[in-house]
């Protein structure tokens, strides 16, 4: 289970990552409420952190390092649950449109998930 959910946030990601790279103000656009100026630039440094965690949660999926992986979890899971609390906040202030919620349920999905593996598995 632990190696399918890695996979999957990594196949997640790279849609968002090709998104906001090549077509920030599109992407940003169906997201956010209102002007996005600098946004797109940020977006595109969003773009470039998804490609790196999609290289990060796919090769964690193929490791046998019980120690490694746990470390790659802790890190990953640290990421989505702030990524969580940031983009609720957003979503309750008006910052985001309607398809905001996806990012705040995708961020509590996975969050969810690395921590009950962390909380459940001395070694993951």
């Amino acid at each position: 289970m632990l190696n399918f959910t890695l996979r999957l946030h990594g196949i997640i990601c790279i849609p968002y990552a090709v998104l906001l790279i090549f077509f920030p103000g599109f992407t940003l656009d169906l997201l956010a409420d209102g002007e996005i100026g600098l946004g797109v630039e940020v977006g595109r440094l969003l773009g470039a952190a998804m490609i790196l965690l999609t290289i990060i949660t796919w090769r964690a999926s193929y490791s046998k390092e019980p120690g490694l992986r746990k470390s790659i979890i802790f890190g990953v899971c640290c990421y989505t649950l702030t990524g969580f609390v940031i983009s609720l906040i957003g979503q309750l202030q008006g910052h985001w449109g309607v398809l905001g919620w996806s990012n705040v349920i995708e961020y509590l999905f996975f969050g969810a998930v690395y921590a009950t593996y962390l909380l459940r598995n001395k070694t993951v």
